[in-house]
């Protein structure tokens, strides 16, 4: 993983995570963060329930609308509130 790593960012920048990360486990997404995730997922779910769906739904219906479990959906969305 090191020398995948050093060759997407180089060395100079290798150098500086390891300065900063060397021996801890960071967690790496499988795809970019979206600033507007939040946003979308409170959409989606006050859409779900003004549409009539129970609570329960319109969690699941925002979180497959954006990949992610329900519960971090529904933390998300009472972060929000």
């Amino acid at each position: 993983m090191g020398k995948v790593l050093q060759d997407i960012i180089g060395a100079d920048l290798m150098k500086e995570v390891c300065n900063h990360l060397g021996g801890e486990r960071v967690y790496i997404p499988t795809r970019p963060f979206d600033e507007n995730r939040n946003d979308k997922i409170e959409r989606v779910f006050v859409s779900g329930v003004r549409s009539g769906a129970t609570c329960m739904s319109a969690y699941e219906i925002a979180a497959n609308h954006v990949q992610l479990s329900v519960s971090r959906v529904r933390q998300i969305v009472a972060a929000n509130r």
